[in-house]
């Protein structure tokens, strides 16, 4: 096959090379003649226009911080060209259908991991829409398909609270008896005030523990009349 003809790797189907770089034909081939490898086509595309996206994000973020200390690029950029920016076609459609499906064990290990994050070190669920967080998942996970907040948000959450809850409400269950204790907190500032309710009991190895059931905000400072 000359070099200015190329052929449909499915059907033999033949085209000769459009001088000005135009694929036009080769996508209505595959819309016409090969619906399922254009709808694997479609979707790799929308995955690649997501990480365009996210990287200009990336881009804008690092340009307004330049007076600060930079986060390196990733490690896929400094290597070479993305594979994902380039006009590869096939390596590019490999690439994106090649991320790890969203139910995946893999996916789920890391949604969970995520939300336990955010639930132990009290961070915003915002911190997944953060450029630097999204850079380090680009590099350490790159198939994986990292979820905005209102997913977390609106799926992760209730779950991990559920699960959380069962699993409070099974160390109890385990429990001769159990003593229960309110107190107010607040934070540094006195700007935050809460009162809790706290189990104490003695595990199955008579060892003394406590789970705090439940917080709820009060109105107004706490100080020594309430």
């Amino acid at each position: 096959m000359g070099k200015d003809v190329v052929s449909c790797r499915n059907c033999d189907r033949t085209y000769k090379k459009n001088k000005n770089g135009s694929t036009s034909a080769y996508l209505r081939h595959l819309k016409d003649s090969h619906q399922d490898l254009y709808t694997e086509f479609s979707k790799a595309m929308d995955l690649r226009a997501e990480k365009d996206k996210i990287q200009r994000e990336l881009d804008d973020k690092q340009s307004l911080k330049r007076h600060f200390p930079a986060v390196e690029k990733p490690v896929m950029q400094q290597a070479g060209p993305s594979k994902i920016a380039r006009n590869d076609g096939l390596q590019t459609i490999e690439e994106a259908i090649s991320m790890w499906p969203t139910d995946s064990a893999k996916s789920v290990a890391l949604d969970s991991a995520i939300i336990q994050m955010i639930a132990s070190d009290i961070l915003p669920l915002s911190v997944v829409d953060n450029p630097g967080f999204r850079q380090v998942m680009q590099i350490a996970a790159p198939k994986y398909h990292l979820h905005g907040r209102n997913y977390f948000a609106r799926e992760m959450l209730p779950q991990h609270y559920d699960k959380m809850k069962n699993h409070v409400s099974s160390i109890i269950s385990e429990a001769n008896s159990i003593s229960i204790t309110t107190d107010c907190w607040s934070d540094a500032n006195n700007t935050h005030s809460v009162i809790s309710a706290t189990a104490h009991f003695l595990d199955h190895e008579m060892q003394p523990k406590f789970l705090v059931l439940a917080a709820e905000p009060i109105v107004g400072a706490h100080n020594s009349q309430n």
